[in-house]
């Protein structure tokens, strides 16, 4: 066969330029045909063992990109390609005609420039710069989103996306429970990954990353002490990256990035995970401190607000009986000696009267002034029928006076609370039920187990009743409602209120107008 001769080319010059040559250099003829190549398109073309005479598109098959271009007549001066049997190194071909007849070139030199650096360069330069749009975008999240929720749900997604993987997990920690709580989910447990109720004493990733201090490389789910297999066999994970949320030594809970399939997390990918685990650390972190610091403004503020009106109702609870006493001491003061025995009697009964109503009450303020103060309260099983026992004991003359009816049930569901305060709530309920219930007051005491965890007691009266909005009203700290028969309800129910809500439980009333009403309170079960 017939060499093409490159016109003007010394032979010592055209062996230069195809043996010195790093690029892979190949001649074609006006049919494709290829009629010479270098030392490096050889190599390139390795696999083939003798490429020369046979058509271009034919020898670049393994490549179909190679191929379609020389089909289309190399219509592109130049294309980009990866060749897959080059290890798959990227190559930007280029096309020059050598000699032309006519206009039509009878042949043509292919180079193939080995660019395979320069983009894997220019890729890591663009996950750099993705990875640190990422960053800032979290930087910008956290100091733009206020709603905790929100927030992870956002930092979830910018995690997946930096990672591109099939699942990424925002986990809190409530250390006071020893619990990991779910935040957020990016992948197919988005909208059902907060719903989860993780089991108590199962071991999670978050807690081991906690508790070890750095990134945990999990390869396989299933072969790890740092996660139960419980929790392992819930997702369809196989490998796991978790990284330990900690900002100033607190632990505030995991960011986990996930693989359906085994994934080899590189240190490259652990590095950066780290980096994104601190920004998220420092969001969450802020997030929760203003949250925090919203929740205590709101409290400061319905505080004021409650002190206000506490302050009215304690001078006006405290006003009535004191102008009783001062009514009857000036009388006697006046009148000592013009009074019959039986005024004088009267007199002092309604000063004492009035004496022990103000005793009441101050005994009421320094409860509700305990329970305010306390922050922590420590459950105990409860006795209800000591409780109750000694309640009517108390209650003994007031039963007796009013002529009322005590019903008492069989039997007391098992609760837990703080015996003083809980009899401080029966005697409350008693107290409104013989004070404003019916003309003899029949009152019933009550008690049932639910199946929400907690135990439900209640009083229930023969009064006149109360309205839907007077019940809407009731159990507003210190109001008072308008008709006669209420007054008083503002401190009692109240107290009531501030103790079974320390207690964890809830208050509430059940009133149909003429029917009576049914005073309840709920305790968690013992």
């Amino acid at each position: 066969m017939v060499k093409y001769e490159i016109p003007d080319l010394v032979p010592v010059a055209r062996e230069r330029l195809f043996e010195t040559i790093e690029e892979s250099m190949l001649v074609i003829d006006r049919e494709h045909r290829i009629i010479d190549l270098n030392t490096a398109a050889r190599q390139l073309l390795h696999a083939i063992p003798s490429p020369l005479g046979q058509y271009a598109e034919q020898v670049f098959t393994f490549c179909p990109g190679v191929s379609t271009w020389f089909k289309n007549g190399m219509s592109q001066p130049q294309i980009e390609v990866c060749l897959s049997n080059a290890r798959s190194r990227s190559f930007e071909i280029r096309a020059y005609p050598l000699q032309i007849e006519n206009g039509v070139p009878l042949g043509r030199l292919i180079v193939f420039k080995d660019v395979t650096e320069y983009r894997q360069t220019q890729q890591i330069l663009q996950q750099r710069e993705h990875f640190l749009t990422l960053l800032n975008d979290i930087t910008c999240t956290a100091l733009e989103t206020r709603d905790v929720p929100t927030l992870l749900q956002i930092l979830a997604d910018r995690l997946g996306e930096l990672f591109d993987a099939d699942g990424c997990y925002l986990t809190l920690w409530d250390a006071e429970r020893q619990m990991t709580i779910p935040g957020a989910a990016y992948g197919k447990w988005r909208d059902a990954y907060r719903s989860l109720q993780p089991k108590p004493g199962k071991a999670t990733a978050t807690e081991s990353a906690l508790r070890t201090g750095h990134p945990l490389v999990i390869d396989d789910v299933y072969d790890t002490p740092y996660l139960d297999s419980y929790i392992a066999e819930m997702f369809p994970d196989r490998s796991l990256l978790v990284l330990p949320l900690i900002v100033e030594g607190k632990g505030l809970g995991a960011a986990l990035v996930a693989f359906n399939e085994r994934h080899h997390f590189t240190p490259e990918e652990v590095r950066r995970g780290e980096q994104v685990a601190a920004q998220i650390a420092l969001a969450v972190y802020k997030a929760q401190l203003v949250d925090a610091l919203q929740e205590n403004v709101a409290m400061l503020k319905a505080r004021n607000e409650e002190l206000d009106a506490f302050s009215y109702t304690v001078a006006h609870d405290l006003k009535n009986p004191l102008t009783q006493i001062l009514g009857y001491a000036g009388l006697l003061d006046r009148e000592l000696l013009h009074l019959s025995e039986d005024d004088k009697a009267r007199a002092v009964h309604r000063i004492a009267v009035g004496g022990r109503h103000m005793s009441n009450i101050i005994d009421e303020l320094l409860l509700l002034a305990h329970v305010w103060q306390t922050r922590d309260i420590t459950l105990q099983p409860l006795d209800m029928h000591a409780i109750v026992t000694e309640t009517l004991a108390r209650l003994a003359y007031q039963i007796q006076t009013s002529g009322a009816e005590i019903e008492l049930p069989d039997a007391w569901p098992g609760a837990v609370g703080h015996a003083p305060w809980v009899e401080q709530v029966w005697i409350n309920y008693l107290n409104n039920a013989l004070k404003y219930g019916g003309k003899p007051p029949w009152v019933k005491l009550g008690a049932a187990q639910s199946e929400d965890g907690f135990a439900r007691f209640w009083v229930a009266d023969n009064g006149p009743g109360l309205s839907s909005n007077e019940q809407q009203r009731l159990f507003t700290p210190f109001t008072r409602l308008d008709q006669a028969h209420t007054k008083g309800h503002g401190l009692g129910l109240s107290i009531v209120r501030r103790i079974v809500g320390k207690l964890g439980g809830q208050v509430g009333v059940e009133s149909i107008p003429g029917k009576g009403s049914a005073f309840w309170f709920t305790l968690p079960n013992a």
